[in-house]
């Protein structure tokens, strides 16, 4: 078996131009946010997973089941923005490797 080593960095923005709120949107009597968090922790290489968000409610939904969230600048063009200010935040090491969750 291979060691977890890797971690999952999930950005999730409440604005989403497509579908508004979809990130705790309920699916099947929990937040959309909770299932893609509990998908990526199951992955046999991931050893930690984040939500990085620029909302103080989604925050509060992930810390309300227990995951990890970092509150982000609301300002990034994109999720892999997020993502590198995520990373930066942790302090991440040059060789760790990070999963883009999206």
């Amino acid at each position: 078996m291979s060691e977890r080593r890797a971690i999952a960095i999930i950005p999730a923005r409440l604005g989403s131009t497509r579908f508004p709120g979809k990130v705790l949107a309920d699916a099947t009597g929990r937040p959309l946010i909770r299932h893609v968090a509990e998908a990526a922790a199951a992955a046999q290489s991931i050893a930690r997973v984040v939500v990085a968000t620029d909302d103080r409610s989604v925050m509060s939904r992930v810390h309300a089941f227990g995951g990890e969230c970092l509150l982000t600048s609301p300002e990034h063009p994109n999720g892999t923005s997020r993502l590198a200010e995520a990373a930066a935040t942790l302090g991440l090491a040059g060789d760790q490797i990070i999963v883009n969750v999206q």
